[in-house]
């Protein structure tokens, strides 16, 4: 797992900094197409079926978002509307967990105490709200490539896949991945990695 790091992005009002965390793999995976860009089933969609998977994975990135920065509150509609500061936020976070190999990581912050909860979450009601909008993460079955990839990684680690998807933080996931497995379905796959190693290979069935 991770410390706490910063977000450093760029608002109309001026520079901020975003404290995140690294969650835990079903909490990044949740909402996640089953296909995306450069992968061999999204080249044999129809155009209405590419731009449908854009635009789920479009808003997977905004929902991303507000499960993993833990001050100040960012709620979706907020996301919705930071324009180009959302790339800027969420591209440092998908590289420091790994999901995009190399490139420049966000910041450590563990100074800034992340065990203490922003202010605003200083109520039993916002608390519980927050709880309530966390759970259904850990219990949707996820897309078919996803549920591919945990079924592969827990075989491989003899483990439940419950225990990868509720359990394991997605940097641990990932880092595994490709320690454990990614070398094999590269030489299967044959192609270079990219984001999310161009979705885990999806995790080797698109090329059976």
């Amino acid at each position: 797992m991770l410390p706490d790091f910063l977000l450093p992005i760029t608002l109309p009002t001026g520079a901020v900094s975003l404290l995140a965390r690294d969650v835990t793999v079903a909490e990044f995976f949740h909402g996640f197409p089953n296909s995306a860009p450069a992968m061999p089933c999204y080249k044999k969609e129809t155009p209405e079926g590419q731009q449908a998977i854009t635009a789920a994975l479009e808003g997977w990135a905004d929902a991303l978002l507000t499960r993993v920065v833990i001050a100040p509150s960012l709620p979706l509609w907020v996301v919705q509307r930071m324009g180009a500061a959302r790339d800027d936020a969420l591209m440092p976070y998908l590289r420091t967990v790994g999901w995009i190999p190399g490139g420049t990581s966000a910041d450590p912050a563990r100074a800034l105490e992340p065990t203490a909860p922003p202010a605003e979450t200083h109520t039993w009601a916002r608390m519980e709200a927050a709880w309530i909008i966390s759970l259904p993460p850990f219990t949707t079955v996820p897309a078919e490539n996803i549920k591919a990839a945990i079924k592969l990684m827990a075989s491989k680690c003899r483990t439940a896949p419950h225990e990868v998807w509720t359990r394991w933080h997605i940097s641990e996931f990932l880092f595994d991945w490709r320690i454990l497995l990614q070398d094999d379905l590269l030489k299967r796959g044959g192609a270079a990695a990219s984001d999310g190693d161009e979705f885990l290979r999806a995790s080797g069935i698109e090329d059976e």
